[in-house]
């Protein structure tokens, strides 16, 4: 603006002499100063708007600067999570390869197992259809006995009819036993077998309760004729004292349990059968104990012994079951819950103390019937005491004497 108002300036000074006459000078001073009021205010605002202008560039020249910064840390904080996710990735690569072998492994393992109990099942089943064969062939030779006998006159009078006969391991050399002279019960007096303890010497309605040694067991039961025996089965000697008192036909009940100082975990009834493995022994035992419909759990190796029993039983209506070990027992136990557990204490103390362990712990406890081993049973029914799931009900020597004693009373009326 400055320029072109120096070039009007300039063609005004350069006009002919033809022109007209310029203003008067007071008019022109006037004019150029409003003109150069104007050249400043317009200076002015220019000066302004260039400041703000600069202003507004050094803004956005730091806007730019902001968002390069961000722009780099985002792509700084990319970086960093694009490596943790290959890390991440990475491991959970190895994790899964990890899991996935030891899953493997471990189906490996169960197929192992179910290869392995399969074949045993298989093996069990067919020494049971063995045995069942076996059975049937004895069935048939004792039908065609039978017709003989028919066929010829008896030279004595006819016996009564006998249990199924089963499977016999042959017979040992037993010392004979003298028979207990059966004498009417004397409901006021208690016998407790054990080998020592300290039994209250009265029962809870004074009854008089006598503590009587394993080894004068047969004497001192036909002099007291007591009305309520109790067997601390873990007293050495007990079981086999038992069980040649049955052998000699005595009939006694007995009710069993584990005694240690001044207290007791009580037991069911209890019968104790001598090898050999007899059939009928074993038969007429639980004959006092399970009646048509009861549940029957037989634990013992014997297959084709078993399993002669196991049909022999079913045929007199009972419910049986077969277990072979503890671990088969502890999946049995609850859900069969059987009326009578038929133990072969031939197992020997690997299977026979977790087994008296967990029948010691079951309500109400089964009837038991024992079948002695080769070897002395007691410590290991000493030793089921020491498991927790039995300590936690041994009770007072008093109060088992009372539980014996109300039982034995309830079942008064019964078989035996």
């Amino acid at each position: 603006m400055i320029e072109a108002t120096r070039r009007r300036g300039g063609e005004q000074t350069s006009r002919p002499a033809s022109t007209p006459p310029p203003p008067p000078a007071a008019n022109l001073d006037a004019a150029d100063a409003d003109r150069v009021q104007l050249l400043i205010a317009s200076l002015a605002a220019t000066e302004r708007e260039r400041s703000r202008l600069a202003a507004a560039l050094e803004a956005a020249a730091a806007e730019r600067a902001e968002e390069a910064r961000v722009q780099a840390a985002l792509e700084a904080r990319t970086a960093e999570r694009a490596a943790e996710l290959a890390r991440l990735t990475e491991r959970l690569g190895s994790e899964q390869a990890r899991f996935q072998a030891a899953l493997e492994a471990c189906a490996e393992e169960r197929r192992a197992e179910v290869e392995r109990l399969t074949e045993r099942l298989q093996s069990a089943l067919s020494r049971e259809g063995e045995a069942s064969r076996r059975v049937t062939e004895l069935e048939r030779e004792l039908a065609d006995l039978r017709r003989q006998r028919e066929h010829d006159p008896p030279a004595t009078s006819p016996e009564a009819p006998r249990p199924d006969r089963v499977g016999e391991t042959p017979e040992p050399d037993v010392t004979p036993v003298t028979a207990v002279r059966i004498a009417v019960p004397q409901e006021h007096a208690v016998a407790v077998v054990d080998a020592g303890g300290v039994w209250p010497a009265a029962g809870p309605g004074g009854e008089d309760v006598s503590v009587i040694s394993p080894a004068d067991l047969a004497g001192r039961l036909e002099e007291l004729a007591p009305g309520c025996v109790v067997a601390n089965l873990a007293a050495p000697g007990a079981l086999e004292a038992i069980a040649a008192l049955r052998a000699s036909g005595w009939t006694m009940p007995v009710r069993g349990c584990l005694a240690a100082t001044a207290h007791a975990v009580p037991l069911g009834p209890v019968e104790v059968i001598r090898r050999p493995l007899d059939g009928e022994a074993i038969q007429r035992a639980l004959g006092a104990h399970a009646g048509r419909g009861a549940r029957v759990l037989i634990v013992g190796t014997d297959v084709d012994f078993f399993a002669a029993l196991r049909e022999a039983l079913g045929r007199r209506g009972l419910s049986v079951s077969m277990a072979w070990d503890a671990h088969h027992v502890d999946d049995l136990l609850a859900m069969v819950r059987p009326d009578v557990a038929l133990i072969d204490l031939a197992l020997g103390s690997r299977d026979v103390r977790p087994i008296v362990a967990r029948l010691a712990a079951v309500d109400p406890v089964p009837t038991a019937v024992l079948v002695l081993g080769t070897e002395p049973a007691a410590g290991d029914f000493s030793a089921a005491m020491t498991y927790p799931v039995v300590a936690a009900r041994a009770v007072p020597l008093h109060q088992l004497l009372a539980k014996a004693l109300g039982r034995e009373a309830s079942g008064a009326g019964g078989a035996r």
